[in-house]
């Protein structure tokens, strides 16, 4: 399966979207995002829904991950009460409106974390 690249602005602000091919944005609960701002710094964020969370650690607790399902670690978790691109829009454009993307992880030039490997959340 490949990803494609879903790219929105809003108020100067670019946010790409790594979607799996034909993947419906109105349907998305589980993405991962490049969040880049007018002053050139990039942010790097994992959108979850609240029924995508449970759906994992319902398949974790069969599997035995993660403690059987006890928990969900994700480090530049942005948690969604429901799916589609344009709720993850106005989600990251509040965050950036009211200065509050810390706890998102600050990417290099290159694209990648700064410091360190991402981390994402397997399907």
């Amino acid at each position: 399966m490949g990803v494609e690249s879903h790219s929105v602005g809003k108020h100067g602000v670019q946010v790409e979207f790594l979607l799996a091919d034909g993947e419906d944005p109105d349907g998305v609960d589980n993405t991962d995002a490049v969040i880049k701002m007018p002053d050139g710094r990039r942010w790097g964020a994992t959108l979850i829904t609240v029924r995508e969370v449970e759906r994992i650690l319902a398949r974790w607790r069969s599997s035995g991950e993660s403690a059987g399902g006890l928990y969900l670690r994700v480090p530049d978790l942005i948690l969604m009460s429901g799916p589609g691109i344009e709720q993850m829009v106005a989600a990251i454009a509040d965050l950036v409106e009211n200065d509050q993307q810390f706890g998102l992880t600050p990417l290099d030039s290159a694209g990648g974390a700064e410091g360190g490997a991402d981390a994402g959340v397997g399907e």
